[in-house]
């Protein structure tokens, strides 16, 4: 970040930069209120103690993931707060591809092993206000993507299950099964 606002001589932009600053410190204060919520639970390692209940309050009594909302926000406010475009555009796009391991590992263990996962499941990734499983109609509202909106609950259970079959956790590849 710095070495291309000093490098490719980028310039601070005030009607920019003064609010993509406010706004990277707002998602400091929603990444500040998701772990102060998880409290002790929280930690950087996809750890699930079966059975404990989700925590639904705070923020996320809106979103599944309020913390990767503020991670996203920060990758592209901190960056062009000098207006260094290329380090946003970069970090945004490694950020992606992390956070889509990320996510789908962490959903994955809640699934597999927390109680009240389908409740939290029915609550937006990342935008407040819409379910999964919808898209804008174009004036504001949010439509089922589907014919039939009452699979989309039966989707959503669906969606968390291991596509291989399993119930949870891993299965051998075939024929490196363990044996006695």
């Amino acid at each position: 970040c710095a070495v291309e606002v000093v490098v490719a001589h980028r310039p601070f932009v005030p009607a920019l930069g003064w609010p993509l600053l406010a706004l990277a410190l707002a998602a400091q204060g929603l990444r500040w209120w998701a772990i102060t919520t998880l409290g002790r639970a929280w930690n950087v390692r996809v750890i699930v103690v079966p059975g404990a209940a989700l925590v639904t309050r705070g923020p996320y009594t809106w979103l599944r993931h309020p913390n990767y909302v503020a991670v996203v926000v920060e990758g592209v406010a901190i960056p062009l707060v000098h207006s260094a475009w290329l380090t946003a555009a970069v970090f945004s796009l490694a950020n992606a591809a992390l956070l889509v391991v990320r996510i789908r590992c962490e959903e994955r263990a809640l699934a597999c092993h927390a109680a009240g996962w389908s409740g939290l499941a029915a609550r937006p990734r990342f935008v407040p206000g819409r379910r999964p499983g919808e898209t804008p109609d174009g004036v504001g509202n949010w439509r089922s993507r589907r014919a039939d909106p009452s699979r989309d609950s039966h989707e959503l259970r669906d969606a968390h299950e291991p596509r291989d079959g399993s119930r949870c956790g891993r299965q051998p590849a075939p024929g490196k099964e363990r044996t006695a």
